[in-house]
């Protein structure tokens, strides 16, 4: 081996040498050492893999041959438990067919000796040199994603401060969640603020609405589906698990799955893994989950509509979120926030409200919470020829909060149903995709409700 020479570290490297033969594992450690790395050793592969587990090393620095577990037998096991841990082999009986297995294991270097300590020395700055790269680009998405994740959750009550605080718990974790929340609460805004937040940040965020389709087309859009699966399959169809491949999959509306559907989820959890439609063969997925409700599983699950077990795999880390009568400290907040939104040039000059209209919207109760706020706001905005909106410029439910449904006494149920959507079909100016997430109903029910009342907004 060569004279020693100084090479400065680009960061503190935690190395781990593996060789059965102590004068090369000390004079590797020694050298290493000198060089300014963290190092330890070991002495075979067995000893290696307590190590590993115990020390998390960046880098690992193994013999080929040894005794009971050899080189590629170690690569193998960290290329499975410890993928982001890089491995430098040496060897003194270099082949075309140790070559090769090196080169399919991945590992980063292959040396052959007698070693010349300044080639793996150079080599092993390589490595320090892309962690500390990976470190350093990490680090800066984090500050990027720290400025922005929380952009668009408005408010500073001590109920939106906890909800805060969960999620930069929940930011270095990859336990799945469950948010619930009635309609409107937030729930699409929370969970991609914990994706965001996550070590999944710059993978896919992927929603679906478990309520907006049947069980087959659902699990078609999920799973997805090879040719010929079922009528109108034309082709092969990559679901939205496999898309979202070391990301996250946000199933809002969960309470409303059929146990069937609950089946095969829970094997995607428990398993990793799940068949497409049609097809036998296995799909390995990496994904995380965000499931939201505006129902009571607790209740589901005792009533036998859903599967208990799925529950607690859900359920791993929960999130409640207020309904926006609960926290009407933050309708200022919000209401600054939504008029900003709707000009064009948001800041000096731009639209204000009166204290009697501010008022009047900090009494009503929302029962579609902050997205019939935004709704209000932004139709106010469009529609009022003022710079400041009044009383005059809200709508009638707000203005007048005596107005109210009418009593179950003097009207049938459904008249009182038809009512209902009636003013929530108001609140939301029409839109029937939002009438629906507030009535907590699906777009496909609504409709054939809106049949059946001869409703024709």
């Amino acid at each position: 081996m060569s004279l020693r020479t100084k090479i400065d570290p680009p960061n503190n490297l935690r190395l781990l040498v593996v060789d059965d033969e102590r004068g090369a594992r000390e004079l590797l450690r020694d050298y290493l050492t000198e060089q300014g790395y963290s190092v330890d050793t070991a002495e075979d592969g067995r000893q290696a893999l307590e190590r590993i587990g115990r020390l998390a090393p960046d880098l690992v620095i193994t013999d080929l041959r040894m005794p009971g577990m050899d080189g590629i037998e170690l690569v193998s096991f960290i290329r499975e438990h410890s993928p982001e841990t890089d491995v430098i082999i040496i060897t003194a009986y270099a082949d075309k067919e140790s070559a090769i297995k090196a080169l399919k294991a991945d590992v980063y270097d292959y040396l052959t000796k007698p070693l010349v300590l300044e080639e793996l020395g150079a080599s092993v700055k390589r490595v320090a040199e892309k962690h500390l790269l990976n470190r350093r680009n990490i680090a800066l998405r984090r500050k990027l994603v720290e400025g922005h994740s929380f952009d668009r959750i408005i408010g500073v009550s001590p109920q939106m401060q906890s909800i805060y605080d969960t999620i930069k718990r929940l930011s270095e974790s990859e336990c799945n969640v469950l948010i619930y929340g009635e309609s409107g609460t937030g729930k699409e805004l929370v969970a991609r603020a914990i994706h965001e937040s996550s070590p999944r940040f710059d993978g896919p965020f992927i929603i679906v609405d478990c309520g907006a389709l049947n069980e087959n087309l659902l699990e078609s859009e999920l799973y997805g589906h090879v040719k010929g699966a079922f009528t109108g399959a034309l082709y092969d169809k990559v679901g939205i698990f496999e898309k979202a491949h070391g990301g996250t999959v946000f199933l809002d509306e969960i309470g409303v799955t059929s146990p069937s559907f609950q089946t095969r989820l829970l094997r995607v959890i428990e398993e990793g893994e799940f068949r497409k439609v049609g097809s036998t063969k296995v799909t390995k997925v990496d994904i995380r989950i965000i499931s939201a409700t505006n129902e009571d599983l607790e209740r589901k699950v005792k009533e036998g509509t859903f599967r208990e077990d799925l529950y607690y795999r859900l359920n791993v880390a929960r999130i409640d979120l207020p309904p926006l009568r609960d926290r009407r400290s933050d309708i200022p907040l919000l209401v600054r926030f939504f008029l900003d939104r709707s000009q064009d040039i948001p800041g000096p000059g731009s639209m204000e409200i009166s204290k009697e209209a501010m008022a009047m919207l900090m009494a009503y109760d929302w029962p579609g919470n902050v997205r019939e706020l935004e709704n209000v706001i932004k139709r106010a905005a469009v529609f009022s020829n003022k710079v400041t909106l009044l009383p005059e410029d809200l709508p009638e439910k707000i203005r007048n909060p005596s107005i109210q449904l009418p009593l179950p006494g003097k009207h049938s149920l459904k008249e009182i149903e038809k009512n209902h959507i009636l003013r929530v079909l108001e609140s939301t100016g029409g839109h029937r995709a939002r009438a629906a997430k507030i009535l907590g109903i699906s777009e496909r029910t609504l409709y054939r409700k809106l049949r059946q009342h001869r409703i024709h907004k």
